[in-house]
């Protein structure tokens, strides 16, 4: 005797056509089968509510990512700008270190130590859109800048972001696109060169490949 069994996919886009597939085999045959109105209503509402929220959902989830890109754009641009004009007020003549205060250019510190290449770079992605990335500071002191660079598919490397933490979540990683990370230590004008790389990429479901360095 044959057995059947029903399966509902883990992932929402898997389970919103799952309960699709069923409601359309419901409304051909349920009524055939001596259920009534009630019961087909019952299925029908509740596919449907489901097919309603997801949609919203991820309208939504696009609408804030959109809005983070327009955020990245803007701080990209005042980073630029302020940091021109801020060269350009220190060495003013004109320029005590009152007035510089004013503007939050505070007396430099020696480094400490080199800045070196982070190490360990890990890269975590997940099917919401965002991948973590953890790195280890191979000996760069507290409040180095570690700046997150990206390459999307063969495409050349360009800025990400910027954190003083070991960590970073990046909120572009479409599910089923290929982005390569490294990283690079910052601190008192000194660049590092790039970490090893990391590379992840989306399977199709809930699932994901990485790739780390």
């Amino acid at each position: 005797m044959t057995e059947y069994k029903f399966v509902i996919p883990a992932s929402d886009a898997g389970a919103n056509a799952k309960f699709q597939l069923f409601m359309t085999g419901a409304d051909a045959e349920l009524l055939n089968m001596g259920y009534d109105g009630a019961d087909l209503l019952a299925i029908v509402t509740a596919a449907n509510n489901f097919d309603e929220a997801l949609f919203a959902t991820e309208n939504a989830r696009l609408a804030y990512r959109n809005q983070v890109g327009v955020k990245n754009e803007a701080l990209a641009a005042a980073t630029e700008t302020i940091r021109i004009w801020a060269q350009r007020v220190k060495t003013n003549p004109l320029a005590t270190p009152e007035i510089l205060a004013k503007f939050g250019i505070e007396p430099s510190t020696p480094a400490a130590g080199p800045v070196t290449t982070p190490t360990d770079l890990s890269a975590s992605p997940y099917a919401n859109g965002t991948c973590n990335l953890k790195w280890g500071s191979n000996g760069n002191v507290g409040g180095t800048t570690y700046v997150i660079e990206v390459a999307v598919g063969a495409g050349a490397f360009g800025w990400c972001g910027n954190t003083t933490k070991r960590t970073f979540i990046d909120e572009f990683a479409t599910p089923g696109q290929q982005r390569t990370y490294r990283v690079r230590a910052q601190r008192a004008g000194l660049t590092s060169p790039p970490s090893a790389e990391a590379t992840i990429y989306f399977g199709e479901g809930d699932g994901f490949v990485e790739l780390a360095a």
